[in-house]
Parts: structure tokens; sequence; C-alpha cells
């Protein structure tokens, strides 16, 4: 109704029958009537007069209980709350629904809060709403019903709110209980209820405005919500000082720094300090939570109740169900029943603990019999160790239950539970420090490793288990023991399976046995005299370093003086006995182990020392075998070492010193093997021998070496002892033809035309070549022209005799009946013009020798066999008829080489005319571009919306696309080692890809290069595009199979061999994709893989079986065979000149291990985490510079944050910084810890940063900086644009690599990989802001995942590869197959597993950010960053003024809106009340009547603020935290009078007239006492002035913004508390733009000032008047104080501006 106007009533009662609507609506009232339902004739329990009238506070106290409210909706509030999908939720709905209505206090209580919210939000005229609505009243019978069903509707928003609310912390069973309680006479429960009702209360903790408007299921609750906890809001407490974790790490840590405070025996803070610190803590956190002073938390027992609820809730994290009693017992026995009740001890022993505790409990509820002996018993039986207790007992269990019944056959089942819950336990004890080696704990991973073989019987794994309990107690492992064991491991079956628990368990004894127990000396015994097992160097390894350690370079000792050594250990002299025999594979594997952990890393210096007492030992009778097998360990490393220093660049010049400073230690050590090396004796022979093929290690070939001999002979004499009368005069190092039957025919036929002209053997021999032309024997004439001939060229230029057998050569060939290709072939090489093989310089590098040896070897043999007999053959003699066919090893099309260059995941997109482009990263679209075929906008400018047209083909990132095309795709070369195409391995496509390119290569250029450009234009020289192509292949495979030029050459003839003998699917050709595939595949499979799996031993054997051709023609030179090991040897020479000692032995490194794992494709499957880490291995090496680019990072963010301007970080550098810091670097401990810090900061920057192409979607300039000294700070301050954007593009690059290489490993399915077993117990860290990774399947592994500040340093990974790692290894012990190295891959598995995964995390970004830490806070800044800091303050903490009297201590000269504060460092003081806000928020601190100084003092990071002469000037007056907003205004006034001045002349743009006038309708400047609604000009200035300093200074704002839209939002705090809100959004000018804010303020200052002056000169006109018509004693009129106290108020304030 209007009230305006007047009103008149009228009742007409109608009979109205709902069903009958034609009645309703046909009736007619008079104009301007309005119709409403009022009542129907039947009674209502709620009479209608009484919902009417009065407010809904009195209809609910009168007419309409809120009881009977609750009542009718209680249970629809409920079901708003989304529980968990249990009956335990079920039960709690119910629960709740039914103890709710049953206690009249929360009835009170939540009344109390309902109409509270329901006077604020709702209407006094809601009843005419409702009877005026149509829609409000149809659903109900009557007014009355629906007036009553509007009262329940608004009602049912706060209750669920509340309900939701209270239900979140936990908080409505806690009530329950202590109601319940009240009726006790145990304990003061009813100042506990007091307290549960004084924290509702409070708006901050149950908070329901931010809550949403209910509905059903609309609340999603969590787990913990169905919690049963006894003290009130104990969740709520728990979560605040958990918040407080960082803190309280941050300050320990800042105490670990004095080391007058750490224990030196447990390099831990003393107990003491601890102690100390925890009761500041704690009353730091009283401050920050102030509803902690004086509760019941106090109270002994109650205290005990917040324990209670402590337990019940960590027992159940993470949905998982754990024993909350057993837990309780094991937290009171760990810190006893006195600290537990104290709740600050309590969570930070958590913080620390957690993990440790909760591996106690899981040990507990796996045998819930201790914790119930030890509630029989007492506390007495854990002896003060709990954990030792434990495990004991656990232990002890789990060997009882083994000698149980297990083999009836249903029982076996058991054996596999038993092993699950052993390897539960172990794991489990892993996170126990202090139980970690106890005895019987050694005993059970003993026993566990045994039975996992499932070979030895049962009784015998009793038999073992009763020895060891039967054993003493400090002495598990006796020698009855040991032996029973080894003896019970030696009846199996020597396979893998059953030599891993042998291995392990000698490992075990190892390190458990004392080393001075006579019981390691029969264990010596036992291992030395036996042949080695397999990968046991792992344990000679340990045995030796053992030794080592306990007699510090004894194996130096024992070359100088074996008597001594021996008296030292007698344990080396028990090894000494069982070598009796040097020519047995034991001595071979110690001799390895020596050389490789003893000499390996010595400088020949050292070696030189002791070179004579090793040379003696060699040929001086009667010598020990340990002192021999020791001299040839270090003779060996000594010749490395030799040959490193000595040999010349250029192999034909004499040798030299690399260290000629060194004084004449070049002619001592080569007159000492001058002298020698004369010696006639077979180990002296073997040693020269060693000489020469340690040369033919570093790619030396035999030619090579003779003539090295040739160059050195002056200054070596020695090596004129050795006879090259049968060596050839041919630089290759291997003949792949000569075990071709037609060969050594050839061969001699054609040595008697070269050597004498003698023409008829080879023209015998062409006569019967054309009478049966067989494949070998046309591979044996191409072989004979390459390595007779052609390869000559690289030894010298050609002479007469070569040039006239070419030309006889060729006369012949023309006229044989051999394909086309054939003859262009070899007659090309005759006259070295064949593409590919053509020798320009008999300079040529060995490499490049070899490869042409193999070009050549593929090259002939594909020219010797059909056109049509294979697909191969066809691209040799047929290319162009292979233009429409489906190429090998191609990429499939050019999208897919595209791809592939991008080495990166990638999202394809199209634009609507079909172009195709990708864009990187996540695959979200940021940036919009041009289409260059159709000029449409391709991308799009805003994230993830393409622009229209444009359609998203890919749902992920993903790698190369496979659309096939024939003809070949040219492609750029790719270095890669990881690069294949389809499902090639890469090894496989590297071979067949060198393979496919030589025959391509060797066609005649043009042909080939059409062939080539068939469907682009990459290649534009057929036989330089060929040849780049193939020696890429040749390095990359170098590396994938780590292997020398000359094993690699010996793997590709062995393969040609191979083809040779079983041509590769012939006659079938490729046709269509699905047959090229399946061509790669047999070749893959029949080729490939038996020649890589081994390729140190399918070349030593390949060597052997030229080499038996060759002594079978009697073509053998003995020298050669006794360099490259391939001599056939009898046991007189095998004993005399002991060959097994003195061959060479591969190096144990990573390209080894990677081969090694590589070589059998079965191992991705067995180990698929070394497949990710062979993947990832280079980068992760990177993340070692995380933690110190971070620490640095953070240094500079605690030394300059809040006080650095942005113009002075650009304008310091590092070493300014460094020197300031230190006082000019006289602070030595200061300057040597920022120097350290930043040196480390630098290596991982310059490391780094040439990785880092882009940051997010943002190409990085190419010139990216270089860190050092004169590099501005700005560098290392964090920030998403100019100079930060290269350090975010650091984090956040060190951050993707372990991100996404966690990211795979938690892909790997659960159970496949033995070595992330420990992924399967999962730790829990309470107290941290973590959350988990979602498993990729389902069951699947998760991490936890954090953020970087709060990660320490064991949760990032920190790696460097270490060779260390690969102990777990050992070479073939045969002569001549010492670099095939066999490498544990489970162990090593199992070790890097638990470097790179155990407890790392995955890194967050921070919340509502992109960023991993917190952005730098510059100077003046605060609001870019927290543009609402001050309303957060003023939400925790109830502002007020700064009190008159403690202004004037300020010095404060006092105005209407603002105060003038006079200081001379204002601007300091400004950025130390920015880090004093920015913690304040940061510590919630709520108690507003806190002392700022005590405040400050009390935090350690901020006690250095007191420190500030000005700073602490101000503390000093006892302002409180509620002053704090009004200080920091006060102090920020000063400054904005100064720094608005320089804002950037965009924002100084001139009002237009249109803005003038508007301003002045806005403002009053009178300040009259009127009806119209005006802004104080004074205030509108100051709300101008606040925002320029806060907002403008930094020149980003966009200057045609609107400026009402910042000073119009409250929450910004530009205005005084004084100017209503409403006004300023009603008020405030809308044409106002960024632009013009300084002209706006400096227009209101100039109103002001005009203003002042009338005033002022009003007054002093009226002052005049009445002095002339007053006497002179007559007062002054008073009427006008005012207005001059208001001017002087006025122009003090602005005379200083």
């Amino acid at each position: 109704m209007e009230r305006d106007m007047p009103t008149k009533h009228a009742c007409i009662i109608l009979h109205i029958h709902r069903d009958q609507e034609s009645t309703f609506t046909s009736f007619n009232f008079m104009c301007g009537w309005k119709q409403m339902t009022i009542e129907t004739l039947s009674g209502s329990d709620v009479p209608t007069s009484g919902l009417l009238d009065g407010s809904l506070t009195r209809i609910v106290n009168s007419t309409y209980p809120f009881e009977k409210i609750l009542q009718q909706e209680l249970l629809w509030c409920l079901s708003c709350m989304k529980y968990p999908s249990n009956d335990k939720s079920i039960n709690h709905i119910k629960t709740l629904n039914e103890k709710i209505l049953k206690h009249p206090i929360f009835i009170e209580c939540l009344k109390k809060r309902v109409l509270e919210w329901a006077e604020e939000n709702s209407t006094s005229d809601w009843q005419y709403k409702i009877a005026s609505n149509k829609q409000n009243l149809y659903p109900y019978p009557s007014f009355s019903a629906a007036l009553q069903a509007h009262v329940r509707t608004l009602f049912r928003t706060p209750i669920a709110r509340i309900l939701c609310a209270l239900e979140r912390l936990s908080a409505i069973k806690t009530f329950f209980y202590v109601s319940d309680q009240t009726k006790s006479k145990k304990g003061n429960y009813e100042k506990l209820l007091k307290f549960w009702e004084q924290i509702y209360v409070d708006e901050k903790i149950i908070k329901i405005e931010d809550i949403q408007n209910p509905k059903p299921d609309g609340y999603n609750m969590p787990a913990g919500s169905l919690l049963d906890l006894e003290f009130p809001f104990s969740f709520y407490y728990m979560k605040q000082i958990d918040s407080f974790k960082r803190h309280y790490e941050e300050e320990i840590s800042m105490l670990q720094k004095d080391d007058d405070k750490i224990d030196d025996e447990t390099n831990e803070l003393y107990d003491d300090v601890i102690e100390d610190h925890l009761k500041d803590f704690k009353n730091n956190l009283l401050t920050s939570i102030p509803q902690l002073k004086n509760s019941p938390l106090e109270w002994e027992w109650a205290s005990e109740l917040y324990f209670n609820d402590f337990v019940t809730v960590i027992a159940s994290k993470d949905g998982e169900t754990k024993n909350r009693k057993m837990l309780a017992l094991i937290l009171k026995l760990l810190i006893g029943a006195d600290k537990m009740r104290q709740p600050i001890f309590l969570h930070a022993y958590w913080w620390k603990n957690a993990n440790e505790v909760l591996a106690q409990l899981q040990l507990a509820q796996m045998s819930p019999i201790i914790i119930k002996n030890i509630e029989k018993q007492g506390n007495s039986i854990v002896r003060g160790s709990i954990e030792k207790y434990l495990v004991k007992e656990v232990t002890k269990l789990m060997l009882q239950r083994i000698c149980g019944n297990f083999e009836v056959a249903e029982n076996a089942h058991l054996i596999d539970k038993w092993q699950h819950d052993v390897t539960k336990v172990l794991s489990l004890v892993n996170k126990i420090t202090r139980a970690k080696n106890l005895p019987d704990l050694q005993l059970l991973r003993i026993i566990n490793d045994l039975v996992a073989t499932k070979t030895i019987p049962l009784e015998s794994i009793r038999e073992i288990v009763q020895l060891g309990l039967s054993s003493d107690e400090q002495e598990v492992l006796s020698e009855e023991f040991i032996n029973t064991v080894i003896d019970k491991l030696d009846k199996l079956e020597q396979n893998e399976k059953n030599i891993i628990p042998k291995r392990s368990f000698i490992m075990r004894c190892l390190a458990l046995i004392p080393i001075e127990s006579d019981v390691l000396l029969s264990f010596y015994k036992k291992l030395f005299s036996n042949e080695p097992f397999p990968l046991m160097g792992a344990i000679i390894e340990r045995v030796f370093i053992k030794e080592d350690l306990e007699n510090q370079d004894i194996f130096f000792t024992t070359l100088t003086d074996f008597d001594e050594a021996m008296r030292q250990s007698t344990r080396l002299n028990i090894i000494n006995e069982c070598l009796g025999d040097l020519n047995t594979n034991m001595t071979t594997l110690c001799c390895d182990t020596i050389e490789q952990s003893f000499f390996m890393n010595e400088k020949l210096e050292n070696l030189a020392a002791y070179c004579g007492s090793a040379l003696e030992a060699l040929y001086k009778q009667g010598r020990p075998s340990l002192q021999k097998i020791v001299s040839i360990a270090l003779l060996k490393e000594f010749v490395r070492r030799f040959w490193d220093s000595f040999l010349p660049k250029n192999k034909n010049n004499p040798i030299v010193y690399d260290k000629a400073e060194e004084n004449n230690f070049d002619n001592e050590i080569i007159n000492q093997i001058n002298n020698i090396l004369t010696f006639s004796h077979p180990l002296i022979h073997s040693l020269k021998i060693y000489f020469l093929r340690d040369l033919f290690r570093r790619g030396f070939s035999i030619d090579d070496i003779r003539r090295f001999c040739e160059a050195q002979k002056n200054v070596l004499p020695w090596l004129r002892t050795f006879n090259w009368e049968d060596t050839k005069e041919n630089r290759l190092s291997d003949n792949p033809y000569c075990n071709l039957p037609e060969y050594n025919e050839a061969e001699n036929s054609f040595m008697a035309l070269y050597s004498i002209g003698n023409k008829a053997p080879f023209q015998t021999y062409i006569q019967q070549m054309k009478q049966n032309m067989t494949l070998t024997t046309k591979l044996s004439l191409m072989g004979l022209l390459f390595v007779r001939l052609h390869a000559l060229r690289a030894s010298r230029e050609w002479r007469h005799s070569e040039v006239q057998s070419a030309d006889f050569l060729t006369k012949e060939i023309t006229g044989m009946n051999l394909s086309n290709s054939f003859k262009t072939i070899a007659t090309n090489i005759l006259s070295n013009k064949q593409p590919l093989l053509q020798i320009i310089n008999p300079e040529i590098n060995n490499t490049d020798l070899i490869l042409k040896s193999v070009i050549a070897h593929i090259i002939a043999f594909h020219a010797s066999i059909e056109p049509n007999s294979s697909q191969l053959a066809m691209y040799l003699h047929n290319l162009q008829d292979c233009q429409n066919k489906f190429i090998l090893t191609c990429m499939s099309d050019m999208e897919s080489v595209l791809l592939n260059a991008i080495n990166e995941k990638v999202t394809r997109y199209v634009c609507k005319c079909g172009f195709k482009y990708f864009v990187a990263n996540c695959g979200n679209v940021v940036h919009a571009s041009k289409c260059p075929n159709c000029g449409n906008t391709i991308g799009g400018n805003a994230y993830n919306q393409p622009a229209a047209g444009n359609t998203r083909l890919d749902v992920a990132p993903g790698g190369q696309a496979s659309n096939d095309q024939v003809g070949y795709i040219g492609e750029l070369v790719n270095q890669d080692l990881g690069h294949s195409v389809r499902s090639f391995p890469p090894t496989t496509y590297r071979m067949l890809h060198l393979i496919i390119h030589a025959l391509i290569g060797a066609s005649s250029p043009q042909p080939a290069l059409v062939f080539l450009q068939k469907n682009n234009n990459i290649a534009t020289d057929s036989e330089k595009y060929c040849m780049d192509h193939i020696r890429n292949d040749w390095e990359v495979l170098k590396k994938l199979l780590n292997c020398s030029d000359v094993n690699l050459a010996l793997i590709f003839h062995s393969l040609i061999s191979l083809m040779m003998e079983n041509p590769p699917l012939p006659n079938q050709q490729t046709n269509t994709s699905a047959e090229r595939m399946n061509w790669e595949t047999v070749f893959h499979n029949n080729y490939v893989t038996p020649q890589t799996k081994n390729v140190n031993e399918t070349a030593a054997n390949y060597r052997m079986k030229l080499n038996e051709a060759l002594t079978k023609n009697k073509k053998i030179n003995l020298i050669e065979c006794e360099i490259n090991q391939t001599l056939v040897m009898d046991e007189q020479y095998r004993s005399e000149k002991l060959p097994n000692l003195w061959r060479t032995i591969g190096i144990i490194n990573f390209d080894s291990f990677r081969a090694y794992y590589m070589s059998d494709l079965t191992r991705n499957n067995d180990y698929p985490f070394l497949n990710i880490f062979f993947k990832h291995s280079k980068q992760i090496e990177l993340l070692k510079h995380l933690l110190p680019i971070v620490k640095f990072v953070q240094i500079l963010n605690a030394k300059l944050g809040y006080q650095l301007t942005r113009q002075t970080a650009k304008d310091m550098n590092f070493r300014q910084f460094i020197e300031k810091e230190s006082n000019g670097g006289e602070n030595d401990e200061i300057f040597n810890s920022l120097n350290t810090a930043f040196n480390d900061f630098k290596l991982g920057w310059n490391t780094v940063m040439p990785f880092v192409k882009r940051y997010q979607c943002h190409e990085l300039p190419n010139d990216k900086p270089t860190m050092g000294y004169n590099l501005p700070v700005i560098f290392g301050l964090l920030e998403q644009k100019d100079a930060g954007i290269f350090l975010c593009a650091i984090l956040y690059h060190l951050i993707e690599i372990q991100n996404r290489f966690l990211q795979e490993v938690i892909e790997i399915p659960p159970g496949t990989c033995k070595s992330l077993k420990f992924l399967d117990e999962l730790t829990f860290d309470v107290g941290l802001p973590i959350s988990k990774t979602k498993p990729v399947t389902p069951n699947g592994y998760c991490l936890q995942s954090m953020y970087l500040d709060h990660a320490r340093s064991g949760n990032i990974i920190n790696f460097d590869w270490d060779d260390e790692i690969l102990a777990y290894s050992q070479r073939n012990l045969a002569i001549a197959r010492g670099e095939d190295i066999v490498y544990d891959l489970t162990k090593i598995e199992a070790e890097l597993a638990n470097i790179l995964v155990f407890e790392k995390v995955y890194i967050e970004t921070l919340p509502d950010s992109q960023l991993y830490l917190e952005p730098f806070p510059y100077h003046m800044e605060l609001f870019q960053g927290c543009m609402r800091i001050l309303s957060d303050i003023k939400n925790l903490i109830a502002q007020e003024p700064i009190p008159i009297e403690k202004m004037n201590l300020l010095g404060v000269s006092s105005l209407h809106y603002a105060s003038k504060l006079n200081l001379d460092n204002a601007s300091e003081l400004l950025s130390s009340l920015e880090i004093l806000l920015c913690f304040v928020k940061r510590t919630a601190a709520g108690d507003g009547e806190k002392s700022i100084k005590e405040f400050v003092l009390q935090w350690m990071k901020l006690s250095s603020l007191y420190e500030h002469r000005g700073f602490s000037k101000i503390l000093d007056t006892d302002l409180q935290l509620k002053h704090l907003v009004s200080l920091y205004e006060l102090v920020e006034e000063q400054v904005a009078d100064i720094k608005i001045k320089y804002i950037h002349e965009k924002y100084k743009e001139k009002l237009s007239a249109d803005m003038e006038t508007a301003i002045m309708k806005s403002l009053d400047l009178e300040q009259q006492t009127t009806t119209k609604k005006v802004i104080p000009a004074e205030a509108f200035a100051l709300a101008l002035k606040r925002f320029m300093l806060r907002f403008l200074t930094l020149e980003n704002q966009k200057e045609k913004e609107p400026l009402y839209v910042y000073l119009q939002d409250s929450s910004l705090n530009f205005w005084p508390s004084t100017v209503p809100e409403e006004l300023i959004d009603e008020l405030f000018p809308e044409n106002l733009l960024l632009a013009n804010t300084y002209d706006a303020y400096t227009f209101t200052i100039n109103k002001i000032e005009q203003t002042m002056k009338k005033q002022a000169n009003f007054t002093r006109n009226i002052v005049n008047n009445q002095t002339i018509k007053s006497p002179n004693n007559q007062k002054e009129p008073t009427a006008s104080k005012s207005t001059q106290r208001r001017s002087r108020k006025i122009l003090s304030k602005y005379d200083a501006m």
C-alpha cells in the first residue's frame, strides 16, 4: 500500500473453492482497491493476528515459538550437509536430529544467533509482501500458513548456516558431551559449557556470513565433522595452533644458528633451549589466539580432554581408521603424562615426530597384544624406550609366526601374508630412528630374504630362526649361524632368484659383524675360498673398503711392506692364503675391485711413488699372491695415467710430460720404466703389452700403434722389442671379410698381382668367380677392393703398384656378369669417387675411417644381392621405384617432424581454413595472431577461449602425430638419445636409420636428391645430407651402447653377417604403413636385439670369429692378438703371464649403466622406475640448485623487504648489498655467510638459465642475464614482470622438473615396481598445509603436495650422479670380456628410488597465485600485492584512533581528518610498519589491547625492528595493536606529501569543466550544517592522496580507468571512518579518470585554500569592525571562535604541503 496517501480498508468475505479458479478470477474489485486472502473459515494453531503484529523477535517469543520452527526445519537443515556416504553419516544425522531438540541450552544459543540474523535480513513489511503475492499464497491453505512458511523459510538460512559452521568444527557433539557431563561431579563442566557458549557467540569463529545459502547437499562436509570431540572447539584450536608451525620452525632454525645452543653429541638444540623457546612461543600464541587466554586448557582435567581430541583427529586423518586408544598410549609413553597436558608442547612434538609416532602406531596395530601387555604390566616393561620395545616385540612375533605350521597346503597362502607383513614392518621401522639397527630386526631381515626365495624348506628356515634367537644378543651372527645359512643357500640352484638373498645375507653380515670378531675371519675364509658368484663384486668391494677404513692406505702398505700390512690386518692374511692360485676368477675379481676402488682415482705422481715396489713384485720370486694382485691393479692404472700425461696430440711426436714444471719427474719415471721393462719375465711382458693395449683402447688402430712404437723407440727403447713384420700397412683394426670362404683365395691372388705384377692367379680367380657367382664371392671381391686398396688411401698416397692394380681390376670388373650397381660402386671405389666413401686426405681420423668401413660393408652386401631380394636392396639398386612406398625409419609426415623438432608436448589447433598450429605448455590459448593462410584470427586473447572458427584437436598436450605418408620425408639431424619413430626402440631406429642413409647416399647424387626431396626440401645436397645423418646416428649409438668406434663397427659387421646368413623378409615390399611397421618390427627382433643385448660380448665374439679365420689362413699377428686379447692361450701362458689380471676393464659409470639397461627392452617393464629416471636424469641434476636459489631469495626478502624501493633495487648491485649488510665487509661472519649464499645462488642461476627458454607463455630473450656481483639486486627479487621474470622462470623450470618427474613416477601401476614399496606406506605430517596428488589410476600411488616455502631439504630432489651407486655391479671375469659389465638393477633402482622419491613432494603454487614464493614486497608498494590489507587488519583487530595524549607524545599536530607527524625518516618508518602489518595479518593476532612494542619483541622475526631508532621511539609510546592502522596512516601522511608530487605525468591530466563542476557538487567546502548531502572536502583530498601514494607511484595502473572504481571500494580504506560509505557511493564524481587524479587533488586543495582565505578575511573584518565599535576593555565577540579555530587547522595543514 502507498503510505503517502490515505488508505481505505474494506473486508469482503468470499467463499472460494480453490478448484474453481474461474469464480475467483471473475470477481471485479473497484478501481484502486487491492485484493488479498486473509483466512479460511477453519481455525489455525497459530493465530493470524499474532503473526501480523510486531517484529519477528516478538512473534517467535509469543505466537510462533522458535522451538516449534526448529522442530519443523531441523531435518531439512541437516539434509543440506553432505557427509561422506556411509552408515556412520546416517547415524550421525540421526543423532543430531534427536539430540538437538533435547538440549534447551543449545536451542537457546541457536535462537539468539538466528534472531540476530533475522532482524538484520528481514523487512518490516514482510507480511504485506506475502499477502500481495499470489505465488506466496497459493501453495498454502491460508494466509496464516503462508506467514508461518515464510518465517520457517527465513529461519532456515541462519539455522543451516550455523549448524554447518559448528559441524565443520565438530562442535555440536562436543556440546552434547559437555552438557551431559555437567550432571557428573567430575570436573567443572559447567564452566566448560559456558566456555562453549562464549566461543559460539564469537562471530569471527562461528562466521556464517561467508557460508552460501542452504540447499540439500549444498554443504560439503569433511570426514572430520563426524568426530566425537570432548573439548569445546578443540578442532578450531588445533587448526589455529597448527597455522603457527611455520613460525615455530623458522624460530627454531634461527636458534640453531647459535652454536652455543647446540648439543655437540646430538647436533640438536639443548632441551632447555627448546623448553625456554616453547614458553615464549606459547605466550606469542596466546596473543594471536586471544580465546586461549585463561581458557579451560589451563585446567589439568580439561587439557586432557584436548589431548583426547588431538588423538582422535590424528587417528582419523586421510580417511583412515587408526586405533585412537593405542595412539594415545604411545604418545603418553613418548612424551610423559605431564607434557601431554600441554597443548603447545603436544603440537610442537607432533610437528617434529609425526611420522615416527604414526609408524609406531601402525606397528602396534599389527600386534595389539603388545599394547595390552603394556596396559596390564605397566609402563616399566618398555624400559624407557617404547620405540625399541615395540620393534623388538613385533619382530619377535613375526619370527614366531614363520615358525608356525605353514607347510599344510591350505596354509600356504600364509607365507605370502607373512612376507607382506614383514615388508610393512621393515618399512615402518626405517622411520623410527632409535630402533633401526636392533639385532632382532637384522635377524628378521635375513629371514625375510630367505623366505623370499620360496626354495628353502620351511624346516630349514625354522632352524635358522632358532639359531638366530639363541645367539648372544650382542652377536646374532655367530659362526655357526653364518655357516648354516650359507650352506643352505649354496645347496639351492644357482640362479638369479636364489643369488639375491645370498648377496643380501653376506652384505648384512659384513655390516653387522664387528671388525675385531673372530667370526669375521672364518667368514672371509669362506668367501674367498670359493669361486665368485654373479654380482659378488659389491661384496668384495665392501670387504676391501672396510679393511682400508680400519687401516688407512693398507693396500699401498701391502706393496711397500707386506709383512707390516699382514700384521695390521690378520683378515688380509686370511684373504692372501685363499688367493694362492692367481689364475682364478676370484683373483680376477679381487684385482678388478682393488683397481677400481683404490687406484682408479689416484694421480700419476701418487701411483709413480709405488711403481718401483709394484714392479719388483712382478719379477721377484716368492712374492705373496695378494701383493702381486695389488701390484698389477696399481700398474694398470699407472699405465692409464702415464698415457694421460705423456701422450702427444700428434702420435708421431716424442712423448712429453704435460706438467713440465715438475722438477725432473718425467725423466725419473721414464728411466724407471725403461730399466724395469728390459727384464725378461712373463709378467713384465704382460705389462709391456698392457701399455699397447691401453693405446688400442684409446682408439689407436694396430697400424697406429706400430707407427707410434717406431716414433717413440728412442724415448722408450723397450718398444723396439715388438715384432711388427706380419702387420699389414692398413689402419683398419678389423677386416670383416676375412671369414668369407672365398676371401683368402681372392686376397692371395691379388697380392701376387700387387706385389710382383703377376696377373695369372687373379685372372684364374676371376674365371672361377664367373663360373660360380655367389653372394660371398661378390662380397669378397668388393671387400678386397676396399680393404686392400681403398683403405690404403687413409695411410698414404697411392703408389704405382696400387694405380696399376686398380686399372687392371677396373677392366676385369667391367667384363664380368655383375649388376650395374655393383660395377658402378666397385669402379667408383677404385677411382675414389664413390659417394660417402671418398678418402681425400691421409689424415682422415680413425672414427671416420672406421665409419666408412661400416658404410662400405653395408653397400657391398646390398650391392651383392639381387635388387628385389629385400626392401633395403631396392634403396641401392632401384631407388626411384621406392618413391611411392613407405620408407623405413621415416617420420610419418611433416606434422610429426615439426612436433618432434619442438621436442615437448604440444596441443594442436586448426583454423577454419584448415591451417594447423600448435600451442605449447598447458595447451590453452592466451595470445591471438593472424593465420598465414586466410588472415583470420588464430589462438585467442582470453585464456582457454579460442577465437571463433578455431578448433582444438587434442584434449591434452601430446607428442608426435602419426598420419602416414608415402615417399621419403626429409628431417633435421636429431641428437636426442631417446628419439625414435613409431614403436622403434632408439637403438634399433638408429642402426636401421644409418643403414637406410648409407644405401640412399650410395646412389648417384642427382637421383638421390630427387628421392630425398619427395615431400620437402630439407635436403639440398644428397651426399652431405646422408653423411650428416650417418655421423649423427653413429655418435648417438656410441652413447646409447656405451662403446668405442671399433666395437660399434664390429656390431655392425656382425649384423651384416647375420643378414647375409638370414636375409630380412625377402621379397616383402613396404607398400602400406602396416607392412612397413611389420618389416621394422621383424628387423628389430631378428637382427638388432641379438646384436645389442650384450654389445661387448657381440664385439668380442665377432673379433674371435675373424681371428679364427686369420689363424686358419696363417695370417695372424701375435702382437695384435695379444693387444686385442684374442690369442689362443694354453695353461702355461695363463699361469705365467696372468692374462686374466692384465685384461682391460670397463669403466663403471652412468653411460655404461644406461647402455646395459637399454640393451634389453623387457627391463622397461621389470624396472619401470629406471625407465623414468633415464628419461629425466640430466634434468633432475639441476634440482640441487633449487634450495640454494630459494635460500638467497629469502635472504633478500628478509633483509630488503618493504625497505627497498624499486629504483634502488635497480641501482644497487649484489656486491653493494653484501657490503652494506656486513658493514663494508668488516663483519666477517655476515660477509662470509652472504657471500657463500650468493655464490650458491649465482651457480644455480648460471647453471639453470641456459635451459630456460620461456616463462609460462612468454619467450625469454636470447641474451639472458648472467648472474654476478655487478648485476642489480632486482634480478634476485621475485616478481612476475620486468627483471623478476627471469627468477620466476628459473623457479618454474626447476619445480616443473620435480613435479613432472614425480607425476610420472606415481603413474606407475602399484605392485609393478618393488622399489616404490615405500609409497604404499604413506607418511602424514599434521599441521602442514599439504594435500595429496590424486592417483592417476584407481588405488594408484599418491604423493604429498606442499608449498615451496614449507618444504624441507628432504622434500626437494637434491641429486648429483655418483658412480658409487653402481657398486652393485660386476665385470665379466673372462679374458677379453672385462668391459662387459652386469648391473644389479634391483638394488640400483631401489637406491635411486629412495634418493629421488622417498619423502619428496609435489610443489604447489601459492593459493590464488601463479607463483611458488611470495612476490618481493617493495617499499611503498604494499598495496600492490595486498591492496586490502588495512581492511584485513581491521577485521582481525578492532581498530581505534590514537588517543590525544599519545598523539602528543608522538609530536603530532592534530587536524580534522588527518594528523601531521614531522619525522626525518618517515619512509623508513613506513617500511617497518609495512613489515609489521603483514606479520600481524599472517599471525592473525587478535588481541587489540596488546602493546605493539611487546608484540614486536616477542617474535624473533620482528625483534630487529626495535633496533631501528626512530621506530623504537614510536614503540616506546606504548601504542597498542588496536592503534596500528591509525599509526600507519599517520606516518603514511608525511610520506605521501612528498611522494605524490612525483607520480607519472599520465596521472596529471587536467580536469575538464564538467569534471570540476562534478567535484564542486560533491564537496562540502564550507562545512555548514545543512541537510544537503556532501562529501567533506578535506576527506576527499585525503582519499585522493592515499590513493595516489598506494596505487599510482608504480605507473602500472591504466590511466583511462574510472576513478570511482577504486574510491568507492570501502575495503581499500581510502576514506576516514567518519565519512559514510553510502555518501561516497552516491556523490563521488563518476566522470573522473585515473588520469585526472592529481589535478583533482590539487583542484580540491586550491578550493579549500580559497575557502580558508575567505573565511579568514571574513573573520578579520568582523574583528576589525568590532574593535572599532567597542571600547578597548571590551572582550572580542566569541561567535566566530570555531571559525577561527577551523581556519587555523586548515592553514596549518596545507601550508606544509
